[in-house]
């Protein structure tokens, strides 16, 4: 065995994200950082399998090049690292080691993957592991959305769990088979169901996540489908549904299913609110899934659409933005070829519904104001309404009235 047969045997025990890992931390999910080799704000390195490249200095280096310049080292000590690293023994090591030049062989390199999405529709989405909120979590998460604790407490620990907990952002490690938490990792909480075919993360403080310039405020993991409804095979033999759109809505579902005092309600209506299934999907502009129809069959569904403004179509030339989003009554202001996503969302899914077999009534959440004079925007902002307006018999007919 030569010295090119001992370099390889290095090379394959230390891959080079792992390495690069021991400096950094957790290596992003786009697989770029900041050089470690000139200064940057705005990561340019990016890792590859086996080498590094840098997009803004140029400098390209494998992993006896990477430690060798982190660590201002000649190759024999560079060498002598990595296979204890590595845990490759090599015989005289500390002989003369310099492999014979050769010619660098072109190859493609890819980073990383992530875990592989499965082709199956109905497969669960890879995420790390989930642990059940607090009671000073749920306390938290309860005051940042004004809902009542006991609706986080019911969402959080009811046999359905739609809402779990961990840190996030986190990011899979291919080599290490592990997750890993950023270092702009937050308290997070998680909306999904069991199949975990979908997860949403927010943080537990209400904030939006930063991406360098960009902030998300909430962050759907890849992997499984946001077509998937969220809470679908729970509803069992139950027959009344509230679908709502995101994961706020869903909790805010919960806290108007559950003890919420009702102004002007008659025990009779409270009892119709008994065995309502809320059901959750993550975006308006997704359809739902078709094998997901099926649990709607014979159903009741009631519809939440969010009081959202108009949007430009694509064939809308150099839009600009509505002076007035709305109409004195509330409702969205729509030029010609503008729509209304969350109302277009809807109407598919009540296609979809009826379709499949479902009784289905729709519920728009325009013109409505919360107790402090704000517009409402979707059911987590009604959660903040006046009495008055939690009175009216439109909103009301919306929970209570399930003749449809």
């Amino acid at each position: 065995m030569d010295n090119r047969d001992d370099i390889e045997r290095i090379r394959a025990a230390v891959p080079f994200p792992e390495l690069v890992e021991r400096d950094h931390g957790a290596i992003p999910r786009d697989f770029t950082i900041c050089c470690p080799f000139h200064s940057e704000k705005t990561g340019s390195f990016h890792v590859y399998k086996d080498h590094g490249h840098c997009f803004g200095c140029g400098e390209h280096v494998d992993i006896f090049g990477y430690w060798r310049k982190t660590r201002d080292v000649d190759f024999k000590e560079a060498m002598k690292a990595l296979a204890e690293i590595g845990g490759v023994y090599i015989p005289g090591l500390m002989g003369d080691l310099m492999p014979t030049k050769r010619k660098r062989l072109e190859r493609k390199y890819d980073p990383p993957p992530p875990p592989k999405r499965s082709e199956d529709p109905l497969a669960a989405a890879p995420h790390p592991e989930l642990r059940q909120l607090r009671p000073d979590e749920m306390r938290q998460l309860a005051a940042v959305r004004g809902l009542d604790p006991l609706a986080i407490h019911a969402a959080a620990t009811g046999p359905e769990r739609k809402v779990g907990f961990c840190m996030w952002p986190q990011y899979f490690s291919e080599h290490t088979g592990k997750w890993h938490a950023g270092k702009d990792a937050a308290p997070s909480w998680v909306g999904t169901d069991n199949t975990r075919r979908v997860l949403q993360y927010r943080r537990l403080d209400g904030r939006d996540y930063e991406m360098g310039e960009k902030r998300v405020k909430a962050w759907t993991g890849k992997g499984g489908t946001a077509k998937w409804p969220l809470g679908a095979e729970d509803i069992g033999d139950r027959y009344k549904v509230m679908l709502v759109e995101g994961g706020a809505d869903l909790l805010a579902a919960y806290h108007f299913l559950g003890g919420f005092p009702w102004p002007n309600l008659s025990m009779k209506k409270r009892r119709s609110l008994d065995g309502v299934a809320p059901v959750c999907l993550l975006g308006c502009k997704q359809r739902i899934l078709d094998e997901a129809l099926p649990f709607f069959k014979g159903k009741r569904v009631q519809i939440f659409i969010d009081a959202d403004e108009a949007k430009p179509g694509k064939k809308v030339a150099n839009p600009e933005p509505l002076t007035e989003p709305f109409d004195e009554e509330g409702w969205p202001i729509v030029p010609d070829g503008w729509a209304v996503p969350s109302v277009e969302g809807g109407h598919v899914w009540q296609e979809q519904l009826r379709a499949a077999g479902a009784a289905v009534a729709v519920y728009y959440l325009y013109g409505l104001k919360t107790a402090s004079g704000e517009r409402v925007g979707d059911l987590n902002d009604l959660a903040l309404a006046s009495r008055e307006t939690l009175a009216r018999e439109d909103v009301q007919g919306a929970f209570f009235d399930w003749e449809f």
